[in-house]
């Protein structure tokens, strides 16, 4: 039991590192749709 909770909580850091980068990446690409799309409003709006 001792020997297997090194190697999960290692596991479990690594993939919430990864999920935050994702989540990260997400909200980046999401934040750049978001800013095109206001900007393709106003060009159209004017």
């Amino acid at each position: 039991m001792k020997r297997k909770w090194p190697r999960s909580s290692s596991q479990c850091r690594r993939g919430r590192l990864s999920r935050a980068n994702a989540g990260g990446l997400a909200m980046l690409a999401a934040t750049c749709e978001g800013v095109v799309a206001v900007v393709a409003m106003r060009a159209l709006e004017r």
